[in-house]
């Protein structure tokens, strides 16, 4: 389950701040001026905090607040469905798993009431399948996972981005917030900081 997400034109610069702060947290072990390896210890850690309110206030675990929306998505199947969020311009919100047989309740909250700017994309007979989102009314609404409700559309395309840039590079700034914190406490047994 990913924590927090970014899209992909803002993850090189994460991971690169990432990177920075974990560099700077190292070089502030090294041997030298204690009072300047302090300081600079010390503003990587601020610089982590901030970081970490950034990476958890302003990703994007959930739709933009303006105009709420109720669906229930029901599985009727027996194994679990996932489904992708899908916006207008075709890239792969978030992903979301049903179990079988259950019915689950969501509440979304859109930026735009454009009847078309999301989408619910799920997979069915190898082939992907569309059905458009319309919560410009706040009535709830009921989608079944069946072949049957949706449109056959090719989006593999928007999936496979979605896996190397939203999961894989996220997971790359899980792994280096990881280490980071690995050094600090490393730092605090040796009684650096």
């Amino acid at each position: 389950m990913l924590f927090y997400q970014f899209s992909g034109y803002l993850l090189p610069a994460i991971i690169i701040i990432d990177v920075l702060l974990i560099l700077m947290l190292v070089w502030g072990m090294s041997a030298g001026r204690k009072v300047l390896l302090w300081i600079i210890s010390l503003t990587a850690i601020l610089m982590f905090v901030a970081l970490g309110i950034f990476k958890w206030g302003f990703s994007r675990p959930d739709f933009m607040v303006s105009s709420p929306g109720e669906i229930i998505l029901e599985n009727p199947a027996d194994g679990p469905k996932s489904i992708y969020y899908l916006e207008a311009d075709g890239g792969v919100f978030w992903k979301h798993e049903v179990d079988g047989n259950t019915s689950e309740s969501h509440s979304l909250e859109l930026e735009r009431a454009d009847p078309d700017s999301l989408m619910i994309v799920t997979h069915f007979d190898d082939e992907w399948y569309i059905q458009p989102l319309d919560l410009s009314t706040s009535e709830t609404r009921t989608i079944v996972l069946q072949k049957a409700g949706f449109d056959k559309k090719d989006v593999s395309k928007a999936i496979n981005s979605y896996y190397w840039t939203v999961l894989c590079w996220n997971y790359v700034s899980y792994s280096l917030t990881m280490i980071f914190v690995a050094v600090f406490l490393f730092m605090l047994w040796r009684r650096n900081v």
